[in-house]
């Protein structure tokens, strides 16, 4: 074998090692803003609160600022949607998925307020795909930025308009599983 081959064989084959043992980026931080404040949570503090349903000191005092128990949060983190990974993709990429994921993504965005649909897009459909069902603190772990931004004044405004649209709604087939 000549000694170019040899040397292109063995930079391939470093390079799937290495994209092999390098860990996938996924968030940390979960910031969290809401008018003139903004404050980081721990992902993996909510996955201990998710898991156990004890609260760490951190998570305790933004409970305690929220009025809310820490069972209350950890349903929220883990309540699940059932849905298939494949079709919530092909889904949203439809023009009627990429409205959605805009309208969510001025909710949850990257730390750059960009790529925040195909960030979004790749955390949901990954957290789908395993088992057929997705959870918040799920597409939180899987979201591919260092951090996740959270803007509280707009998820009040999002979730009511969410409400609205799902009591207009039939029972829609897609999430039925």
């Amino acid at each position: 074998m000549p000694i170019r081959a040899k040397y292109r064989c063995w930079i391939v084959a470093l390079g799937f090692l290495a994209a092999w043992v390098t860990p996938v980026l996924a968030a940390q931080r979960l910031v969290l803003s809401y008018g003139i404040l903004r404050q980081s949570v721990s992902i993996p503090e909510l996955r201990i609160l998710a898991d156990t349903g004890v609260a760490t000191r951190n998570i305790q005092f933004y409970l305690n600022l929220l009025g809310l128990e820490s069972g209350e949060l950890q349903r929220i983190l883990n309540e699940e949607v059932a849905i298939d990974g494949i079709t919530l993709d092909r889904v949203l990429k439809s023009p009627v998925g990429n409205l959605i994921l805009d309208e969510i993504s001025q909710v949850i965005h990257t730390p750059i307020n960009q790529g925040n649909r195909e960030s979004l897009q790749a955390a949901l459909v990954s957290s789908a795909l395993p088992d057929g069902k997705l959870s918040l603190l799920e597409v939180l772990e899987n979201y591919p930025t260092e951090a996740v931004h959270l803007n509280g004044d707009r998820a009040i405004e999002l979730y009511q308009k969410i409400s609205l649209l799902l009591q207009q709604l039939p029972r829609i087939p897609l999430l039925d599983r």
